[in-house]
């Protein structure tokens, strides 16, 4: 057994240095995720009611295996009922917000479960997956191209004057239908399943005229479009998850979330004496902040709740509560168990 071991948490749990750049946002959202027992739970219910699909066919040729499921799922329903879980209610809230259209996204809502690993214990092949979801998602991408799907709806939505133009065609010798062919389209607000709908996201068609204009009139022209076209709604952008700069530093906002993450869980286990003898290599990270430790655990739960705005509203991160708060709560419940231990013994003897 090593030193590690012998830790209530394990080094992936708060140093997140080896994380590659490509998957810090993946990883702050997973990891913030696992601080979430609501979010757990959720995750639960999930595999609770997909596990005939998935394991369709180990549960046909391992019956054990499905009987073992079969207890846990009902553990698992049992723990819900008791918290008085509202699991409809819950999703109906996450389909709410924008996060619930984050490519990614919901893989981790999907799987953080009660006991879910840390990140970088995650195989290779599916933390690259759900990075490269997350990184690709049109949520993140302010001009992409339209799907087939919007297309059809934008075509849908302008068909209806120009075919009743095209039926006078004969009255006015085609002048209606002309003029309704030269028409310009108008935006179309985006509203369907795989978007959420009043959010200021339309489809609209251009011509691009690349062989008479340079890249930067062409931009030109977008600009003043946008200008006309910006919905009175939206005159400021809602932001989800951008990656911005923090005052001009270098660190990406998932880098510094998940050295306050981890910081945080840090003094969830350890009082800061205790933390600099038992783990010096933490203290080497940390230490220097030591007079700002309230602030960055403050900020990593204004984090979470930026993160998860669909939790509910009193929810905190798990390891919120730092070592001197809820140890000294513990060791009372502990001696309040021995003597009624020692009493029922002594009753007995």
């Amino acid at each position: 057994m090593s030193a590690e071991d012998l830790h209530p948490i394990k080094i992936e749990d708060w140093d997140f240095r080896e994380v590659p750049e490509e998957e810090k946002a993946a990883c702050c959202i997973w990891e913030y995720a696992r601080e979430s027992a609501t979010i757990a739970m959720s995750a639960d219910l999930h595999w609770v009611n997909v596990r005939h699909i998935i394991n369709k066919d180990l549960y046909s040729k391992d019956p054990e295996a499905k009987k073992k499921d079969d207890a846990l799922a009902e553990v698992i329903e049992e723990r819900a009922r008791h918290a008085d879980f509202d699991y409809d209610r819950f999703l109906n809230d996450y389909y709410e917000t924008d996060f619930a259209y984050v490519e990614g996204f919901e893989d981790i809502m999907h799987h953080a479960g009660d006991g879910a690993i840390s990140w970088q214990r995650i195989p290779k092949d599916i933390r690259t997956h759900i990075s490269q979801s997350i990184s690709q998602s049109h949520v993140f991408h302010p001009l992409v191209e339209a799907q087939v799907l919007h297309l059809e709806s934008l075509w849908l939505a302008h068909r209806d004057p120009l075919i009743s133009a095209r039926a006078k065609s004969e009255e006015d010798g085609g002048d209606s239908a002309m003029f309704a062919e030269l028409d310009r389209v108008c935006p179309l607000p985006i509203d369907d399943e795989n978007s959420n709908p009043s959010k200021g996201q339309v489809t609209i068609a251009f011509d691009i005229d690349f062989a008479r204009f340079s890249d930067s009139q062409i931009v030109d022209s977008l600009r003043t479009w946008i200008a006309e076209n910006r919905p009175v709604d939206c005159r400021t952008p809602k932001r989800v998850l951008f990656d911005t700069p923090i005052r001009g530093k270098k660190h990406s906002e998932f880098t510094v979330a998940l050295d306050r993450l981890g910081l945080m869980r840090l003094l969830h286990w350890y009082p800061p004496k205790k933390l600099q003898d038992e783990w010096p290599s933490a203290w080497t990270l940390f230490g220097h902040k030591e007079e700002s430790f309230r602030r960055e655990i403050r900020e990593a739960e204004k984090y979470f709740r930026e993160l998860f705005p669909f939790l509910p509203p009193d929810e905190l991160p798990i390891s919120r509560e730092r070592f001197g708060t809820w140890m000294p709560r513990m060791m009372k419940i502990c001696d309040e168990v021995e003597r009624e231990m020692s009493g029922e013994t002594k009753d007995q003897g």
